[in-house]
């Protein structure tokens, strides 16, 4: 599982091993970085700066994982029953993201802040009540509610970019922008309930925005067949090589994960590959991103040893997100992501459709939040969990697949031919396909 922990520094984890830490007391420092956080962001969105004398800033409640740290700061209860919470998002130190939940129950203020950490725990089994997470403008983030542990809805502001059409009227003021929908989810099938328009959100200007298509190396639709760029990469010795290695026993029978990327200079020139290790026991990958400028990566290759999922975790698709939202990607088209699992699975992930991998990286990837409300999905609705067997993981996979649009293709190799390859898409129509490649 690849997680990101910063723009400089992602991670590859398959195991989010979070604790709690309950009402500690806060350093002075920490207290302060929060402090001009929210002033910062009362700035913008006035609507927070009543909440801010109300905070109880020396003690709180955290949720923390290798880089990654949720912290919990109460609000006075509500006379309704409503507890609500600042969450914020801290990524090595940094305060990354922050807005606003609040949690519906009948349960006890203590009680409740149980509840709220098993979710960012990622301990859904033992989460009761709603949720439901708000910007500090106060438009809606994500609402989803348990009985005794069992998801019973589901809803999530969701992107959806313009198309190049709406884009090209736009010659005076070429921004991008994305439309935001509030989408409600069937919560036992994934199937989509309703689709509301909520509001459009505009950032930078086209020439230098990391949404725009021409930022970050690739046009908005991909039109080569499926099959004809699964011979361009199974074809190239030097990916295959490097993928036969990392499935031999002798990167299988380790305890730690292993994390290849090649790369070359964005002009051309050669190609060359790093190689980097994992700690023992710990299914984690870091390496510094900063090393990788613009358009420079050209494959990432990586291991599932022993305990790891038979698929892609979300932090797998969380670092593919960045490094081609960030512009790192040399070519999005060719770009390959390749996974080698200790269970006998083989997979390499590409961008089918460059706007929708963005837009579905804006709504479920780019915050911790995000991918805890997509790892909620995977678990509960599609049955995607790292201790199933890889025919559990494959028929989830192909079942979210054909519920979402991800903008991506899934290749589905066999470890005793790499030179066969069956591609998982979505088709113009909507319709899922699984053709094996002749």
């Amino acid at each position: 599982m690849i997680r990101s922990v910063t723009l400089l520094c992602l991670t590859l984890m398959l195991v989010y091993t979070g604790c709690a830490r309950k009402d500690s007391i806060t350093p002075d420092s920490e207290r302060q970085k929060i402090l001009n956080y929210l002033h910062a962001q009362a700035q913008k969105y006035p609507q927070l700066q009543r909440d801010l004398p109300q905070l109880d800033l020396k003690h709180y409640s955290r949720v923390k994982s290798e880089n990654v740290e949720i912290l919990a700061i109460s609000l006075p209860k509500k006379a309704d029953g409503l507890s609500e919470r600042i969450i914020l998002e801290l990524e090595n130190g940094i305060i990354k993201n922050g807005f606003k939940l609040s949690y519906r129950g009948k349960l006890s203020e203590i009680e409740a802040n149980e509840q709220i950490l098993n979710f960012y725990r990622k301990d859904f089994n033992h989460v009761s009540g709603q949720l439901d997470g708000r910007q500090f403008s106060e438009n809606p983030l994500f609402s989803v509610k348990f009985n005794e542990g069992k998801l019973s809805t589901f809803s999530i502001a969701t992107a959806k970019p313009r198309r190049a059409t709406e884009m090209a009227r736009d010659i005076q003021h070429p921004r991008i922008c994305t439309h935001w929908y509030w989408v409600t989810y069937n919560s036992t099938t994934g199937e989509i309930y309703s689709t509301d328009y909520m509001y459009t959100s505009c950032e930078g200007e086209a020439g230098g925005a990391v949404a725009d298509v021409d930022a970050v190396g690739g046009s908005s639709e991909v039109t080569t067949n499926p099959c004809d760029r699964a011979g361009q990469f199974a074809g190239n010795n030097y990916y295959m090589d490097r993928l036969e290695a990392l499935l031999s026993p002798t990167y299988m029978n380790i305890n730690y994960e292993v994390l290849s990327i090649s790369s070359r200079n964005y002009t051309g020139g050669p190609e060359y590959s790093n190689f980097f290790q994992g700690s023992p026991n710990q299914h984690s990958v870091s390496t510094n991103w900063s090393a990788y400028g613009q358009r420079s990566i050209t494959t990432m290759v990586h291991t599932h040893v022993q305990g790891g999922s038979s698929f892609y975790s979300v932090s797998d698709l969380h670092v593919m997100y960045s490094v081609v939202k960030n512009g790192q990607v040399y070519d999005v088209e060719a770009f390959n992501m390749m996974l080698a699992t200790y269970n006998g699975t083989v997979y390499n992930c590409q961008v089918d459709n460059l706007n929708a991998f963005i837009a579905f990286g804006d709504t479920w990837l780019n915050s911790e939040n995000a991918r805890t409300l997509l790892e909620l999905r995977w678990s509960e609705i599609y049955n995607i969990k790292g201790n199933n067997s890889p025919a559990q993981n494959q028929a989830g996979m192909e079942s979210w697949m054909n519920a979402m649009n991800t903008g991506l293709v899934f290749y589905q190799g066999n470890t005793s031919n790499l030179s066969s390859w069956t591609p998982i898409f979505k088709n113009s129509n909507g319709q899922l396909i699984k053709v094996p490649c002749q």
